[in-house]
């Protein structure tokens, strides 16, 4: 996954954990499949997870990033 992320979106994962350097590999998988605009479900399904867990992880991801809520991460991070 990562290799094919990297082919789309060149050095990102380098620049989002230089932005943010506080992010888990968890909140940075969440980031970059929110980034690929999949919905909780196929979050969820992707990673082996709960969509509460997914939810949960984007909430944490907010405040850490001090973004609204309700912000949309792909859009938020895209920038990164």
């Amino acid at each position: 996954f990562r290799q094919l992320f990297e082919r789309v979106y060149p050095n990102y994962l380098l620049r989002l954990r230089a932005t943010y350097p506080t992010l888990t590999p968890a909140e940075t998988r969440i980031i970059c499949l929110s980034r690929l605009s999949l919905s909780t479900k196929e979050m969820a399904d992707m990673l082996g997870v709960s969509a509460d867990t997914v939810v949960k992880t984007r909430y944490r991801i907010r405040r850490k990033a001090d973004l609204p809520e309700g912000a949309d991460l792909g859009e938020a991070f895209g920038n990164v």
